[in-house]
């Protein structure tokens, strides 16, 4: 991230499922990474219904991307971690896509951030 940072890229996009409080200090890392350099740190966070994630769990397209299949560890997941809090004193879009399709958020992002 900071390498894109330093960069003549016109954006990175960086996905991740974020809990709290366990990934809060690696958030600010890597906004100050990116700020550093100049950058603008743009934070969204996208929640569904519990219901919807256990829907998607079945979705053939994660294999290909590395993603949770198991039902069982989803739940396991969900009683450890706080997936639906926001990262702490950082403004966040925050939405809730469990009925939006990918190109809605997508839509969504680029107008709240005024992004081209």
């Amino acid at each position: 991230i900071e390498e894109a940072a330093k960069s003549t890229l016109n954006g990175l996009l960086f996905t991740f499922c974020y809990a709290y409080p366990l990934d809060t200090n690696f958030v600010k890392l890597l906004k100050r990474k990116v700020e550093k350099h100049g950058g603008k740190f743009y934070l969204v966070q996208l929640t569904c219904e519990k219901e919807s994630l256990f829907k998607r769990i079945k979705s053939a397209d994660r294999e290909n991307f590395g993603k949770l299949k198991s039902k069982n560890r989803l739940k396991k997941i969900l009683t450890e971690y706080d997936l639906f809090s926001p990262v702490p004193k950082l403004q966040s879009l925050q939405i809730d896509n469990t009925k939006k399709s990918a190109k809605r958020v997508a839509r969504m992002i680029q107008s709240h951030y005024k992004l081209k």
